[in-house]
């Protein structure tokens, strides 16, 4: 029998946190998607998705909403099917309980 996948409604609430890294690049972290434990899911313009260690994000700082727009709506884009809930900073619970669970 197969595993039945999750059916999202559409506009799901999906957090995202946007971050400047080293050299001012903007990076969206998306702590409820499912990663490798002690990983966040991220996206970039370059690179695209990705999983990024908690220690790099924490070398990273809060971006302004006029840095992030452009990142923003790439975003709103690919998860059309969600609403983004732009948050400051990253929590374990966002971690322990979507993203690590397995």
């Amino acid at each position: 029998m197969k595993a039945r996948r999750k059916r999202y409604t559409q506009f799901d609430k999906l957090k995202v946190i946007y971050r400047k890294g080293t050299g001012g690049e903007v990076v969206a972290f998306l702590p409820e998607l499912p990663a490798n434990r002690g990983n966040v899911v991220c996206y970039a313009h370059t690179g695209q998705h990705s999983e990024a260690s908690i220690e790099y994000y924490h070398s990273t700082e809060t971006a302004l909403p006029s840095e992030y727009e452009p990142l923003h709506k790439e975003l709103k884009a690919i998860y059309s099917d969600y609403e983004l809930s732009v948050k400051r900073r990253l929590t374990y619970s966002d971690l322990t309980e979507k993203a690590w669970r397995r």
